[in-house]
């Protein structure tokens, strides 16, 4: 028996096999994860009231202009990240959702210094948000 046939065809090295199972991403879903994630195409956003839609985009790059509450709208599980960087006279403050769940229970103290920026990330679950910082880049 020759392990490398399928369906009584020889594989060749080029031949390339796509299994997909319900709840796994598609190729497409895969490819602008990877867009997203390596930080080449961010969804830019500013403005005080700040409502994320998670369907278009896993990494938010935010510039803080005032302080700024936000609200999350079509999640799935998984992981989002957003780049909150300090604009305008900086020391902008940010209110998560109450369904966002940090260590400690006590959300980050974001860095106030103009031109800074800070790392939230949320592993969504279906229904908490686990937050966690990654704080203090400055230029």
């Amino acid at each position: 028996m020759n392990r490398n046939t399928l369906g009584g065809s020889l594989l060749q090295n080029e031949d390339r096999i796509v299994i997909e199972r319900k709840g796994v991403p598609s190729e497409v879903s895969l490819r602008n994860f990877r867009k997203y994630t390596n930080g080449t195409e961010p969804l830019i956003v500013s403005g005080s009231t700040l409502q994320l839609d998670f369907a278009n985009a896993l990494l938010f790059d935010i510039t803080l202009t005032a302080a700024a509450t936000f609200t999350f709208v079509n999640a799935t599980p998984g992981v989002y990240v957003m780049k909150l960087t300090q604009g305008g006279a900086g020391s902008n403050t940010v209110t998560f959702p109450s369904n966002v769940k940090w260590s400690g229970a006590t959300p980050p103290t974001l860095t106030t210094t103009v031109g800074a920026w800070d790392y939230i990330t949320f592993v969504f679950d279906g229904t908490y948000f686990s937050g966690t910082s990654t704080l203090n880049f400055v230029v």
